[in-house]
């Protein structure tokens, strides 16, 4: 029984931490889009950029 129930811990650690991981990476991911916003669209539209 305990072979089976650290197996079983094993295995929900495991795709535990990449559920996790996969998340965080798209929530920092969005976040970073989310900071950097006018520099992207700067990036992303070079004509229209403002004269100063």
């Amino acid at each position: 029984m305990k072979q089976t129930l650290t197996q079983s811990m094993a295995w929900l650690h495991t795709w535990g931490g990449l559920i996790v991981g996969w998340l965080l990476f798209v929530i920092f991911l969005t976040g970073s889009l989310a900071v950097f916003d006018q520099e992207i669209d700067n990036w992303m539209t070079p004509s229209c950029r403002p004269t100063t």
